[in-house]
């Protein structure tokens, strides 16, 4: 009979722990926008005729940014104030909060979209994670080590390009890509394919 357990693993790595989150996150979200783009975005209906043809794409341009846009700086600060036990928010008042600090409707809406994901990432990841503003690695630099892990069975793409939402002269390189750099945020960039 055997009595040895397992092996012990030592402690757990938030930052490596963030990292493998992020590039997982990463890949899928440009899986995604790869197929929306090369479709049109348009899905096959019942019975109805086939969708476009598939649009030649080659080049990624995956945009990020280190800061939140200014409307979920806002929701963070007004649920920061909350308290938390075991990572879950002890008070309802928050939607009350965010429905009076946004009068109109639809950035109402959104901002209670972004504080249900991130009360639902701070039950995952922790208050601490969720709430922290600084990444704790570089974005670029991770993303461009990362190029064969995150466009593998990508054959199309044959140029990728990663780039901070606030460098210079983007509408005149990236035409159209205003709405992608737009949707970027810390730990989740977002792809634009030509």
């Amino acid at each position: 009979m055997v009595d040895q357990g397992w092996p012990a693993s030592g402690e757990e790595s938030e930052s490596l722990s963030t990292l493998l989150k992020y590039l997982g996150d990463c890949k899928s979200n440009i899986r995604l926008a790869h197929k929306a783009a090369t479709t049109g975005g348009k899905k096959k209906g019942k019975g109805k005729a086939e969708p476009e043809e598939e649009k030649p794409i080659t080049t990624c341009v995956l945009f990020h940014t280190s800061k939140f846009p200014e409307y979920q700086q806002r929701v963070l600060d007004i649920l920061k104030a909350y308290e938390f036990v075991d990572n879950v928010i002890q008070s309802k008042e928050y939607i009350v909060k965010i429905r009076a600090e946004f009068k109109v409707k639809k950035e109402a809406d959104a901002a209670l979209q972004f504080a249900a994901y991130t009360l639902k990432q701070a039950e995952t990841r922790g208050t601490e994670a969720t709430f922290k503003l600084e990444i704790p690695f570089e974005q670029s630099e991770v993303l461009e080590m990362n190029k064969t892990f995150l466009y593998e069975n990508m054959p199309t793409i044959t140029q990728t390009v990663t780039v901070h939402v606030d460098e210079a002269d983007l509408d005149a390189k990236y035409p159209n890509s205003q709405n992608a750099r737009d949707k970027a945020t810390p730990l989740a960039p977002n792809a634009f394919f030509m």
